[in-house]
């Protein structure tokens, strides 16, 4: 399966919420992960390096962020949905890294929503 995502999921960050409708960004965010992990994601933008900098900085322990990286190719930027689950901070706020890392910033982690939420708040 492919899927153009356009500006609502890059590589390695999730896009900007310009309407205010976080409600309904949210629910876009969890369609397209309920895809199978081999679907090819082709975004509107190439801002992969600059966004797994960022990954990097939430989540420097995670190791997949270094390997994605040197898959990296600039003539094709696309990617496996599997592959952006495993870098993805934005896309993985039910992850328990994520979650402590909330937490441990003060932010509201309750419900699903929360926690996407508080990870988008540190875009």
């Amino acid at each position: 399966m492919t899927l153009l995502t356009g500006d609502t999921l890059f590589n390695g960050k999730v896009g900007r919420c310009f309407t205010g409708d976080f409600e309904g960004f949210f629910r876009s965010i969890k369609r397209i992960l309920a895809l199978p992990p081999d679907t090819m994601l082709y975004a509107g933008h190439d801002y992969v390096l600059e966004y797994l900098d960022q990954a990097e900085e939430l989540e420097p322990a995670n190791t997949f962020i270094k390997e994605y990286r040197t898959r990296y190719n600039p003539d094709l930027v696309r990617a496996v949905l599997g592959d952006e689950m495993k870098v993805d901070p934005f896309i993985r706020f039910n992850e328990p890294e994520i979650v402590n890392m909330l937490t441990g910033r003060g932010l509201p982690v309750d419900t699903e929503f929360h926690r996407f939420r508080s990870i988008m708040s540190l875009v």
